[in-house]
């Protein structure tokens, strides 16, 4: 009787379990390593967009330099994304990233806080300010003509006059953003629409 196998065929044979196997091998690997880099990549995927409730930690500086705001020993910023609760030029920059992405954003005047309007700077009879308040540089509070709060601040004192600048503190400046992801969470719609978000820090505005 024949044997089944010569030892051509059987070392043949040989040859081609041994392949077999490490194909097998291979794609198993192929498929673990695949299949981890799906896990992978389905976390940590979520990223800003309209609608998300997001919170970052901030450093705002001035074109010089010089620190104007920051959240550092303190709470982070907290907002809901597209409800423009951050300056625009900001709010662009931080769509699309995820959490732990951090980035410098350079905000131009007209995309932050817009440029000095002069037409803002106007002439208060001086008995109209309190008397402890006619200091320049002190911010005052008072309402605009439909009722919403206004912050002007004392640019000059003169004899019978105090001129107010009614722009915003930060108006006319570069604004140099370090900001830092810290959570991208969705919100239910009736969350977004009533413009529901935990108490934050200040960012500046």
């Amino acid at each position: 009787m024949q044997p089944l196998f010569t030892r051509q065929s059987r070392a043949r044979t040989q040859l081609a379990v041994v392949m077999m196997t490490c194909m097998l091998a291979l794609s198993f690997g192929c498929a673990e390593t695949a299949e981890a880099q799906a896990v992978g990549s389905g976390e940590d995927e979520m990223i800003i967009a309209a609608g998300m409730l997001v919170t970052f930690e901030y450093t705002l500086k001035s074109d010089d330099g010089n620190v104007i705001d920051t959240s550092e020993g303190g709470q982070p910023f907290v907002y809901t994304h597209g409800r423009s609760e951050v300056v625009p030029g900001l709010e662009a920059e931080l769509a699309g990233m995820k959490v732990g992405d951090s980035k410098v954003v350079i905000v131009k005047p007209e995309q932050g806080y817009g440029p000095l309007n002069e037409q803002a700077i106007v002439e208060v009879p001086l008995d109209k300010i309190p008397e402890d308040a006619r200091e320049v540089g002190r911010q005052l509070q008072g309402s605009g003509p439909d009722g919403q709060a206004v912050y002007p601040v004392v640019k000059e004192v003169k004899e019978s006059v105090v001129i107010l600048d009614f722009n915003h503190p930060l108006a006319g400046e570069t604004l140099h953003f370090d900001v830092n992801i810290v959570s991208i969470e969705e919100q239910a719609e009736a969350d977004v629409e009533a413009g529901a978000a935990p108490e934050a820090g200040s960012q500046g505005n």
